[in-house]
């Protein structure tokens, strides 16, 4: 995954030295946060979306799909692909010409593909006469979606896991039973993108306003300063908007998921992301974090690095409130103008509600997150892919 590797062309942030930590363990994958993993132990997103199926309301704030579920759904009205042959599975992909390339960056796709699992995939553009007659009927709220014909599946089709392998029949049914990532419905699975190639991908909404343009893109970061993954992030994530600064109007958003679980009192958690929001708004997001992660994730490291934040939950810090003095220290080093601080603070209290809301509206169910233009989401180490599916032409961008 791209945001694993090492930065290159730009020096790491230097932050102030820690006092007298011991050198913490290295652990490879301690950065990745999987919450409720399937079988395939997805890291990005577990548990993104909850389904309401017919006659079944699945509760949740983040549900992907409509209220009003399909009614009479045969895929053979659609005309899937289908090649003749036995043990081939027969799949519909649901995508929009304005989601540039995402029908051909599709996880379950791809594990088909890596599993030697033969397919005949039909393509349908959301606003073609099909399309529109499937959106209609499934009203998914993101895309690329996959229909897969159930009936199309028998035993030979083996998926590899972490206990060893098993069908892939058998791997969706535990995505539908434990996390309602799947929808299984008559005789198909309806399938959204939930990243079984454990990388991020960039989806569509379906019921959302656009905002920004190509040339300006509104990139609106949904966001915890509290969960690891968001550590991780910010390195990658903060080389993206220097990139490309003159396409971008930023905006930070505090979505707590991992700070709502900590257990200390609501006053001990939040300055952390009061201050970051006021940092974001003064273009000094990174600096300031060149030193709250640095304390939070990395202690006896000398940088901002993807090499120390991705060791973030082994801390001895990891999940305490940074305290008050530390973030003082962060606000001088990123050199943060108080008076401007002061009166952010007292906006900010007010912002809130709406970013949380916001975030809800766009059913984000973990972070780090970003929204670009109101319409594309990905995740945020992923910013600058997302930034190219909305303008291709962007110096940088692998043209489709």
């Amino acid at each position: 995954m791209a945001g694993n590797k090492k930065q290159k062309g730009k020096k790491p942030l230097q932050a102030p030295e820690g006092k007298n930590e011991k050198q913490l363990p290295v652990e490879e994958k301690a950065h990745r946060k999987n919450a409720s993993a399937g079988l395939l132990g997805n890291r990005y997103f577990p548990a993104i979306f909850s389904i309401a199926v017919i006659a079944v309301i699945i509760a949740g704030a983040f549900a992907i799909w409509s209220m009003n579920a399909p009614q009479v759904l045969v895929l053979n009205d659609f005309t899937p692909a289908d090649t003749g042959l036995p043990h081939v599975a027969k799949i519909i992909l649901l995508y929009s010409k304005d989601c540039v390339d995402c029908e051909n960056d599709n996880s379950f796709l791809n594990l088909l593909e890596e599993n030697k699992i033969a397919y005949a995939r039909q393509k349908i553009e959301i606003n073609s006469e099909d399309g529109k007659k499937l959106v209609s009927i499934i009203q998914p709220r993101r895309i690329p979606l996959v229909i897969l014909d159930a009936k199309s599946l028998d035993s030979t089709m083996a998926i590899k896991t972490q206990g060893g392998s098993d069908t892939l029949k058998s791997v969706l049914d535990d995505y539908y039973v434990r996390s309602e990532q799947v929808i299984k419905w008559q005789d198909s699975y309806i399938i959204p993108e939930i990243s079984f190639d454990e990388r991020p991908h960039i989806e569509m909404l379906l019921d959302a306003n656009t905002c920004g343009s190509k040339q300006k893109i509104q990139a609106d970061l949904f966001t915890d300063p509290y969960c690891a993954p968001c550590a991780l992030a910010t390195a990658s994530l903060g080389e993206a908007k220097a990139q490309y600064a003159d396409f971008i109007d930023f905006n930070y958003n505090f979505f707590p998921i991992d700070a709502r679980r900590m257990l200390f009192q609501w006053e001990q958690i939040s300055p952390v992301a009061n201050y970051s929001i006021c940092a974001s708004r003064q273009g000094r997001l990174e600096e300031f974090q060149a030193v709250v992660y640095k304390y939070y994730c990395a202690p006896d490291q000398n940088s901002l690095d993807l090499n120390s934040l991705q060791h973030c939950s082994e801390s001895p810090n990891f999940h305490f409130p940074v305290p008050q003095e530390k973030l003082n220290e962060a606000i001088a080093f990123a050199g943060i103008d108080k008076t401007e601080l002061g009166n952010c603070l007292e906006q900010i209290e007010k912002d809130k509600p709406l970013m949380i809301s916001t975030g809800k509206g766009y059913g984000i169910a973990e972070v780090p997150q970003v929204v670009l233009n109101c319409r594309f989401v990905t995740h945020a180490e992923n910013l600058k892919n997302g930034l190219c599916a909305v303008n291709p032409s962007l110096q940088g961008c692998i043209k489709p």
